[in-house]
């Protein structure tokens, strides 16, 4: 019988770790969340969770991360602090993504911590650091100097993976695809023209160029790319392109299956795969920005959020605080603003009325 026992708890924990290993990926979380939204159908609406209330602050699993120019701390749900660190070198800069921190000033100091509290690399750079950001665990610097600039991006233990140096070039941003590939855009004026070029890690040579606009993003498309340009989007596939459409004071982009939404002005458009438009909504109020969240497409704005579904409004709310950002974790919306952190969820309307009747 002890045997037995031994033999079904290891069982249960080898599942354990699995299971939380396959859920620590944003891709598989967003799967979970998919899943979830298939077993009820009807009407739904965001319920607001849990709210954090403070200044500059980031969700995390349940707890959250504090900043106040210098002290970094992760709290609990209660308020109460797990760790902390403080860093008293001039204007400090912090970074924070997946459970990934990154702090640094302009003189090319970068410290990196997990979620524990635990430093895992520290660099102190010759050049001065620019920006820095979170790359899915890796960690991005981008600096700059007399001579040029150069982008170089560390992994999660602090080996350096990659690095870009630009003496004629401008880097204009850099990101990870969907598929975990770098893409890189810079941007040359040695001929008297802006030409914005296109780079993977993979390649030397650029895999697009484009005359007087500017590469901003790239989303992966099915085995092809959506490039997203100031000027408008395009479909990038078989190392050509297949299609594209301007679009005036475009925002943002968001890619669900097939359907290519398209945020411009005060409209939102949905596209087909040929980049036809399959429906057309003049919004009421300003939005700014895109986010995929399972099977939906959210769309905030300043304050105003809406869900949407097959390019048809499910839900709407109104925050209370005005919106830095949105970000997944698992089947909760975090909606990070500038006096704290509502943690939301889209669920059955009916459900919802009978909870609140409990």
């Amino acid at each position: 019988m002890k045997r037995s026992s031994g033999i079904l708890l290891n069982i249960f924990l080898i599942l354990f770790g699995f299971t939380a290993v396959f859920f620590s990926f944003e891709g598989n979380q967003k799967l979970l969340v998919s899943l979830l939204d298939d077993l009820t159908g009807g009407e739904k609406e965001f319920v607001e969770m849990s709210y954090f209330m403070g200044d500059d602050l980031t969700y995390h699993n349940g707890r959250y991360f504090s900043w106040d120019g210098e002290r970094i701390s992760y709290l609990d749900h209660n308020s109460a602090t797990l760790w902390s660190r403080t860093f008293l070198f001039d204007e400090p800069n912090l970074k924070i993504e997946g459970g990934r921190i990154a702090v640094f000033n302009k003189e090319g100091e970068i410290y990196v911590y997990n979620s524990e509290g635990k430093e895992v690399f520290t660099i102190d750079m010759e050049d001065k650091i620019f920006d820095a950001r979170i790359l899915d665990g890796d960690v991005g610097v981008h600096l700059k100097n007399d001579k040029g600039e150069t982008i170089i991006v560390y992994g999660p233990d602090g080996t350096e993976k990659l690095r870009n140096e630009y003496s004629d070039e401008i880097p204009l941003g850099y990101w990870k695809d969907e598929k975990g590939e770098l893409k890189f855009s810079v941007i040359d004026t040695a001929d008297g023209e802006i030409l914005s070029k296109l780079y993977s890690e993979n390649e030397q040579e650029p895999i697009f160029s484009v005359v007087d606009e500017l590469i901003l993003k790239t989303f992966s498309y099915g085995n092809g790319s959506i490039i997203l340009t100031d000027e408008g989007i395009k479909l990038f596939k078989s190392n050509e392109i297949k299609w594209e459409r301007d679009f005036p004071l475009i925002k943002d982009v968001a890619v669900d299956g097939t359907d290519i939404y398209v945020l411009y002005g005060d409209n939102l458009e949905v596209l087909d795969k040929t980049g036809q438009t399959i429906k057309k909504l003049t919004n009421p109020v300003e939005y700014k920005g895109l986010h995929n969240h399972g099977r939906y497409v959210i769309m905030y704005g300043n304050r105003d959020i809406e869900a949407l579904r097959d390019g048809e409004i499910i839900c709407s709310n109104s925050t209370g605080g005005r919106i830095k950002g949105l970000t997944s974790q698992f089947n909760d919306l975090i909606i990070t603003m500038e006096e704290g952190v509502s943690v939301m969820r889209i669920k059955d309307a009916e459900k919802k009325e009978q909870e609140d009747e409990q």
